[in-house]
């Protein structure tokens, strides 16, 4: 599944026609997440993201990646639920974030507010939040 021009996982009519296939995927995503935050596989990644990096042609060392995965932490099951929390702002923490990049974006020239406002007003969290019962067996 790619994402769209109009910033999606999905098109609306992949949604409706076909939700069980946006839920494997986001249940797939989930999986590898927690995967990707568990410590013990660190080296393993590590290793992953290296030779990827090799394999596009991007000029890194084995430092790097080490770095780089250290300052991109990945959340656990736990906190991507408590993101679910809505603040006193009246929004989520998923808002909240997709809030705060298309501000950087729009400050960047690349998005626009209207741009924004639509992206905001389509967020579906249901696929997530469904993947996380999914994991953890609920």
């Amino acid at each position: 599944m790619s994402v769209h021009k109009n910033g999606s996982l999905a098109t609306r009519s992949i949604v409706e026609e076909h939700p069980e296939v946006v839920q494997a995927y986001m249940d797939t995503v989930v999986k590898g997440l927690d995967w990707i935050a568990d410590p013990a596989n660190f080296e393993e990644m590590e290793d992953i993201y290296y030779n990827m990096c090799l394999d596009e042609g991007v000029a890194t060392t084995e430092e790097v990646c080490n770095w780089m995965l250290s300052i991109n932490r990945v959340p656990t099951i736990d906190e991507m639920e408590s993101m679910f929390e809505v603040g006193d702002d009246g929004q989520n923490g998923y808002e909240r974030c997709i809030s705060y990049i298309m501000d950087f974006m729009i400050s960047a020239g690349t998005h626009t507010e209207e741009q924004k406002t639509v992206l905001m007003e389509n967020i579906d969290l249901s696929f997530l939040e469904q993947a996380l019962k999914n994991y953890k067996g609920e």
